[in-house]
């Protein structure tokens, strides 16, 4: 099975979010092994990305003001 457009992560369970998408399984696996030797006790996970998805945004819908006030009254946290 080919890897084409496919990428993967090193994630830190307990440090900032990944930035760099590496295009190799062997890149990402040596990465997270140098990092894992660098910083001795922390883990570092081996991501493969498998599916994407984004949603479009939504149409602003115009309201009457009557509807706006009881939706902004209702969203008031005093």
């Amino acid at each position: 099975m080919k890897d084409e457009g496919k990428f993967w992560f090193v994630w830190n369970p307990d440090g900032r979010n990944p930035r760099h998408a590496h295009e190799t399984r062997e890149s990402a696996d040596a990465e997270a092994k140098r990092l894992a030797y660098a910083n001795p006790g922390e883990t570092f996970v081996v991501l493969k990305s498998v599916a994407g998805f984004r949603s479009h945004v939504s149409e602003p819908v115009s309201l009457s003001l009557a509807d706006c006030r009881a939706q902004a009254c209702d969203e008031l946290p005093f």
